[in-house]
């Protein structure tokens, strides 16, 4: 699982820390997927590059998969990336070591595509799971044109996924 943000000095019910919405959504995923299939796990993710009180995703992810009741055992932490490029370098190293074949890469849909690049790239296939992935529709409102929180969110998503392509 990638992480995509978390902030250091939220206070949480569980301490102090908390994810960001995106990894929230992603670290449920990866809940349900162990569920399911009983995989081990990598949780990749420092602390957010150039982003001020940034908390440390991976060490925040664990502790929350934990507290869902993911047994700490099967849990792998890559807590010194900042960028996704990192994720890849540093998650692939350890996919190496641990001889774990055709991981599950989870993250935002939005995201997906350039960190499967990344992947490949450090000679590893995975296999994609997106979370956050929204159904296009073809019904639109007259709302859907006003300004909106939501509207800048996906705005500021794709510029860093575009200049994320740019490295």
């Amino acid at each position: 699982m990638l992480g995509e943000g978390a902030m250091a000095n939220y206070v949480s019910v569980d301490g102090k820390g908390q994810l960001s919405t995106q990894t929230s959504m992603n670290a449920i995923a990866v809940v349900k997927l162990y569920n399911r299939l009983k995989l081990p796990i990598i949780l990749s993710g420092g602390e957010g590059l150039g982003v001020k009180d940034a908390g440390n995703e991976a060490q925040l992810a664990k502790r929350d998969l934990i507290e869902m009741g993911i047994p700490e055992e099967v849990i792998t932490i890559e807590d010194k990336s900042q960028t996704t490029q990192e994720n890849a370098r540093l998650s692939s190293t350890i996919l190496r070591k641990t001889g774990y074949n055709h991981p599950i890469l989870v993250t935002s849909a939005s995201h997906l595509a350039r960190s499967v690049n990344l992947f490949e790239k450090e000679g590893i296939a995975v296999i994609p799971m997106p979370s956050q992935y929204t159904e296009e529709t073809d019904e639109r409102s007259f709302f859907d044109f006003l300004p909106s929180t939501k509207g800048l969110t996906l705005v500021n998503q794709s510029l860093k996924e575009f200049l994320g392509r740019l490295q």
